[in-house]
């Protein structure tokens, strides 16, 4: 997977922000299983490593579930920046710490695939 996503990241994609999304669901896997979130910013480095030299990390939303209608404010602030074209890629751990309901994924699967975002994904 990592060669495929290698290939597809363009010039026009450097050229725009990399984000890296952090989240865990509760206050207590934020306690208690550091290790998940030590692997997320991890991410950090793999945006590097495909040729972004400063990569924003979202870490607003640690804490707060991705399911139901919680509001996470990190989450909102990724949708804004993606809405202005602002991002290239966004790297998460996979796609339930972005989003666990359908019409959040929906929304920013529809604002990222018009603009040929890219999605990277650890797992």
């Amino acid at each position: 997977m990592k060669a495929l996503v290698e290939q597809r990241v363009t010039r026009q994609h450097l050229d725009r922000k990399a984000v890296v999304y952090v989240r865990q669901s509760s206050p207590d896997q934020v306690r208690n299983y550091t290790e998940s979130r030590r692997v997320q910013l991890g991410l950090r480095d793999r945006a590097i490593a495909l040729g972004w030299r400063c990569p924003f990390v979202v870490e607003d939303d640690l804490g707060l579930s991705a399911g139901g209608f919680t509001e996470r404010p990190g989450f909102q602030h990724l949708l804004a920046q993606v809405a202005i074209r602002a991002v290239g890629i966004i790297l998460c751990i996979d796609v339930f710490r972005l989003s666990r309901n359908s019409k959040d994924w929906a929304s920013a699967n529809e604002r990222g695939a018009s603009q040929r975002l890219r999605l990277a994904l650890n797992r």
